[in-house]
C-alpha cells in the first residue's frame, strides 16, 4: 500500500473535523443545516441527511417541551425533554400537527440520503459532541448521547466520550431505514383515533391537556369509545402509509447488510461486519446477520401479503392478511372480539402462514439481547 494511499483518506478526515458539517451537528443551529451545507459529494449529502434527521428529532422535542410532555411509553412521544414549568396547552389536533410536522421533517431527510451512493465516502463525527437544543432556546445544550441514554435506560461505557464514527455508505442505507421506521411509527399514531379517550389519556401525555368530555349513552354499543377494546381510526390511509414505510425499511437492511459485508476496511465502523470490530465493542457474528434478514424476509412477506399471520382461534386453516387490513381497515375493531365475528372476520384466508417456530429460532441466535440488537441492527 502506497504513502499517498494512507495519507489521503486521514487528511480528508482531518479536513472534515473542520467543516461546516461538523460544526453544526456538534454546535448548531441544526435549522440551518439545509442553508448552510452543501451537497456535492456523497460524504455532504450524508452529513446534511444526518443534520435533517437530527432536526427532525429536535424539532419535534421542542414541540414536546412547549406543551410539556409527560409520555414515556408512547412510541416517537417518549423522546426525553427538558422539564418545561409553564407549559402550553394542547388538544388532540395540536397532537396530531405535531406529528405531521415530524413526519414532514424526517421525509426531507429520507430525500437527501435517498441521493447517496454506494461508494467508498467517509465522514468522521464526534457522536459525544452532537448537540440539540430540545427546549427551544436556541441553544445547543442537550447532547445526543445523553438523549439516547435516556431512551435506552442508560449508556454502556463505551459510549463516554467523544466516540468517534467514520460513517459511510452502510450507515446511510442504516439512517434511511430509520427514517421510515420512524415514519411508520408516526402513521400509526396518525391513524387513531383519540379524541374519544383523550380525558384519559391527555392527562397521562401533557401536563395541560385540553379536555372535551364525550358522552355516550350506551355502554354496551360496540363501537362505544369508552369500552376499552375497541380500537377507533381517525385516518385509516396512514395504516397503508405505515405498511409501505415499513417495506422501505426492510428493503434497506438488506442494503445496509449486503454492504456492510462487503466492506473490506475496519475504521471506527459504527455498525460493524463479522469481520470488523467497530466503536461500540458489540461482536456481530455472522450468524446473527443471516438470522436477521431471515427475519425482515418474512416481515417482508407479511406486509406483501404473501404469508399470513397465525390465527390462534378455533380454525387455524385461516391465517390473518395484514396487508389487506393495512391497507383497507375497517372504521373501528374490537381487540376481544373473535376474529370469525367482527370487522377482522375478512382479512381472514387460506395460505400460507409464517413459522413462528422459525422466528423464534431466529430470535435466540441474539440471546437475551434481541431487542438491543434489533433497535441496533434496524
Amino acid at each position: 500500500m502506497s504513502l499517498r494511499t494512507l495519507l489521503v483518506p486521514a487528511l480528508a478526515l482531518a479536513l472534515q473535523a473542520q467543516s461546516p458539517a461538523v460544526k453544526i451537528l456538534t454546535e448548531g443551529p441544526l435549522s440551518q443545516a439545509e442553508a448552510t451545507l452543501k451537497t456535492t459529494t456523497d460524504a455532504e449529502r450524508f452529513a446534511l441527511g444526518v443534520a435533517q434527521t437530527l432536526r427532525a428529532l429536535e424539532h419535534l422535542g421542542q414541540g414536546l417541551h412547549r406543551h410539556g410532555s409527560k409520555a414515556r411509553l408512547v412510541p416517537v412521544l417518549r423522546l426525553p425533554v427538558p422539564h418545561n414549568p409553564n407549559p402550553a396547552p394542547i388538544s388532540v389536533d395540536g397532537l396530531r400537527r405535531l406529528l405531521k410536522t415530524f413526519q414532514a421533517d424526517l421525509a426531507k431527510a429520507e430525500l437527501t440520503l435517498k441521493i447517496v451512493k454506494d461508494s467508498n465516502f467517509k465522514f468522521a463525527l464526534p457522536l459525544g459532541r452532537v448537540m440539540l437544543d430540545l427546549d427551544g432556546d436556541g441553544k445547543a445544550t442537550d447532547r445526543l448521547l445523553d438523549l439516547v441514554g435516556a431512551l435506552r435506560g442508560g449508556l454502556p461505557q463505551e459510549f463516554e466520550g467523544n466516540l468517534e464514527v467514520a460513517f459511510d455508505a452502510t450507515d446511510a442505507a442504516w439512517l434511511q431505514g430509520y427514517t421510515h421506521l420512524l415514519m411508520g411509527l408516526t402513521d400509526l399514531l396518525l391513524s387513531l383515533d383519540i379524541q374519544p379517550y383523550w380525558e384519559a389519556i391527555g392527562p397521562l401525555l401533557f401536563e395541560r391537556p385540553i379536555l372535551k368530555a364525550v358522552q355516550v349513552e350506551d355502554d354496551n354499543d360496540e363501537n362505544n369509545p369508552k369500552r376499552e377494546s375497541i380500537v377507533r381510526f381517525a385516518d385509516p390511509k396512514a395504516l397503508g402509509s405505515m405498511r409501505r414505510h415499513l417495506l422501505a425499511m426492510c428493503a434497506l437492511s438488506h442494503t445496509t447488510w449486503q454492504r456492510a459485508m462487503a466492506e473490506t476496511d475496519d475504521d471506527r465502523e459504527w455498525l460493524p461486519s463479522p469481520s470488523q470490530k467497530g466503536v461500540l465493542g458489540v461482536p456481530v457474528r455472522r450468524e446473527m446477520v443471516t438470522a436477521w434478514l431471515s427475519m425482515v424476509s418474512d416481515l417482508q412477506s407479511v406486509l406483501e401479503g404473501r404469508l399470513l399471520l397465525p390465527n390462534w382461534g378455533k380454525d387455524r386453516a385461516l391465517g390473518f392478511d395484514l396487508k389487506a387490513f393495512l391497507d383497507n381497515p375497517p372504521k373501528s375493531i374490537s381487540l376481544s372480539q373473535n376474529m370469525k365475528q367482527g370487522p377482522a372476520a375478512r382479512y381472514l384466508r387460506k395460505g400460507s402462514q409464517i413459522n413462528t417456530q422459525k422466528f423464534m429460532q431466529a430470535m435466540s441466535v441474539f440471546g437475551g439481547e434481541f431487542m438491543g440488537m434489533a433497535i441496533w441492527f434496524n
